[in-house]
């Protein structure tokens, strides 16, 4: 993100705009294809407990060009050196905390991060 809001400053007076966007977790097909591999089942992205990922908040590929579209587009001119976090942070959902329960310790069930 420095690197970004740096550059972003070093270019300015050429008329560059730098922007980062931090995508986080997105479900592209290749996410999919690993993901099954490690033993999650078919569909297993529209069963996300809401401490690993709330409702919808897996990124689609579709969401990430609609984002990249608006910050290239003329009515943005003024936006440079932006960072657009669009990772989404559950923080605390039904008194679960996501301290105890992140994606990358799960194996194929998610039956203890309920």
């Amino acid at each position: 993100m420095t690197l970004s809001r740096n550059l972003a400053d070093v270019y300015a007076s050429e008329g560059i705009r730098v922007n980062h966007l931090n995508l986080g977790w997105a479900l592209t097909s290749s996410e999919d294809e690993l993901l099954r591999a490690e033993g999650r089942p078919p569909g297993w992205a529209e069963d996300l407990p809401p401490t690993v990922a709330t409702p919808r908040a897996l990124l689609h590929p579709d969401d990430v060009a609609h984002f990249a579209l608006a910050i290239v587009e003329q009515s943005a001119h003024g936006l440079s050196g932006t960072v657009v976090d669009l990772e989404p942070h559950p923080m605390m959902v039904a008194g679960h905390s996501t301290a105890s329960c992140k994606i990358g310790d799960l194996g194929p069930s998610y039956e203890h991060c309920r």
